[in-house]
């Protein structure tokens, strides 16, 4: 029943971890439902715009307030929302894939068709396949950005704002590589890491968790720009805040693109 912002944080965050285990695995085991997954990528984007609404008012408001910033209420777009937390986590067919969940983990793995095949054989497959995906999805991203940069923007706004769509589209699709790369990584590691390659798993999952970091941080921040800059419409001292955020984004652009280098760069543990 609690709706405080991090409490809801750390709910988000789980069920991001889980929607990465359940993606980049899913072959792993026949008892997989593939119903789980979109009923818990609902649940975590229902959740994230509450978060995010709370999130504004609960921390960026008194950080931009004390540069100067003038005073942006957000009570009642958090009381507009429709769908509060206690009603997400409440829905049945969210409770029912977390008791089917519960059900899988204790049920019996000698009962699966390859149980006498260690999953560890498969992961260095696993691994580079998502390796690849996220390389091939960054490559992508590379090619929009050099299109947005030379292409010939007197096209009329219809032609501009589909490039910025993709655009926005592969940047979406990258960072969900990244996340489920980071944490299939993450899970990885334990039974792959070799004593000699301690330093060498560790220096991987750094770079890859700093750069997740960096495009979620560029993520929020364009949301709270747009946030802001929505609530100007009525409240014009959110103008502040939708500046702030236009000025911040540049760095954050430049911060991603050197963590996502460093990934590419550094030999993966596998």
């Amino acid at each position: 029943g609690s709706i405080d912002n991090t409490h809801v944080l750390q709910l988000t965050i789980g069920l991001t971890r889980l929607q990465a285990a359940l993606t980049v695995f899913a072959d792993y085991s026949d008892e997989i439902n593939p119903d789980w997954l979109p009923i818990l990528t609902q649940t975590a984007a229902l959740l994230s715009d509450y978060q995010e609404l709370t999130y504004l008012a609960a921390h960026i408001e008194p950080k931009l307030q004390s540069c100067g910033a003038p005073s942006v209420d957000w009570t009642a777009d958090i009381d507009a929302l429709k769908i509060q937390p206690l009603d997400v986590v409440s829905a049945n067919d969210f409770q029912l894939t977390l008791l089917e969940l519960i059900a899988f983990t204790m049920s019996d793995p000698s009962l699966e068709p390859k149980a006498d095949k260690p999953a560890v054989d498969k992961l260095v497959k696993t691994l580079s396949k998502q390796y690849t995906k996220f390389i091939e999805t960054e490559r992508r991203l590379q090619d929009k950005n050099a299109a947005n940069d030379n292409g010939p923007y007197s096209e009329d706004s219809k032609s501009v704002n589909l490039k910025s769509r993709n655009h926005n589209q592969v940047q979406d699709d990258l960072y969900c590589q990244l996340v489920n790369l980071r944490y299939a990584s993450e899970f990885a590691s334990r039974l792959l890491n070799k004593k000699k390659a301690k330093k060498k798993t560790k220096r991987w999952l750094k770079h890859v968790l700093k750069a997740q970091k960096a495009m979620e941080k560029y993520r929020k921040h364009a949301l709270y720009q747009q946030r802001y800059q929505l609530k100007s419409a009525t409240d014009i001292n959110a103008l502040y805040g939708a500046g702030w955020f236009a000025a911040t984004l540049k760095k954050d652009v430049k911060r991603a693109k050197k963590r996502l280098a460093n990934v590419q760069d550094s030999p993966t543990f596998w």
